[in-house]
């Protein structure tokens, strides 16, 4: 779900950032699993493999 706020194309983005956005209002607490960091990490790199992300220089 963490990887939906950053890739707007996502099925299920927009609930993805209104339960964000609901955290943030302190609405809804959430938990992640301890691999969070590195499930997020994993996104990301296939997300640049496939040229959904752009590397900065």
């Amino acid at each position: 779900m963490a990887l939906k706020w950053y890739f707007p194309d996502e099925e299920g983005a927009e609930q993805a950032l209104s339960l964000l956005r609901d955290h943030v209002e302190e609405k809804v607490e959430l938990h992640a699993p301890s691999l969070i960091d590195y499930e997020v990490l994993n996104g990301a790199l296939v997300a640049l493999r496939k040229g959904r992300l752009e590397r900065e220089h």
